[in-house]
């Protein structure tokens, strides 16, 4: 048991006070700032099945990006999650991840189509291509700038 700082007196250990003068005890910490993450207890037990840290299935996940990549109600779909519209913080991470992905592609399209466009390119190829398909349909195509 310890002992008493101020009167040398044995405390109990769930005491908050010495018993003999009264004086309050300090409780001493185990410094864990050296301790990895992993090898703390809490991480070796998994999240209850219904909890909103549970990690999603397979089938789960396969579901959620089919749902997402639905042309209308997809995109609504998730904007929500991703905007913290679901239970499952992992539904909400995949719905950022495939918002971030869209944001990627779109980003990289939009530069491809100027650089075809700053260089003359689109007007030598694309615009051929495109009146050869739209004649084919009856309709004629005119360059809006």
């Amino acid at each position: 048991m310890p002992k008493c700082a101020k009167c040398g007196a044995e405390i109990p250990d769930n005491a908050a006070v010495c018993p003999e003068c009264k004086t309050p005890v300090e409780k001493e910490y185990k410094d864990l700032s050296h301790t990895p993450a992993y090898a703390s207890p809490d991480y070796d037990v998994p999240p209850p099945k219904k909890s909103r840290y549970a990690p999603l299935g397979a089938w789960r996940s396969f579901g959620c990006i089919l749902l997402m990549h639905l042309p209308v109600i997809g995109f609504i779909f998730t904007i929500v999650w991703a905007l913290g519209g679901s239970y499952r913080r992992g539904k909400t991470n995949l719905a950022r991840a495939i918002l971030l992905c869209w944001l990627l592609c779109i980003l990289i399209l939009a530069g491809a189509v100027f650089a075809l466009w700053y260089f003359g390119l689109f007007e030598e190829y694309i615009t051929p291509f495109i009146n050869h398909v739209t004649n084919y349909f009856g309709y004629e195509f005119t360059m809006p700038f």
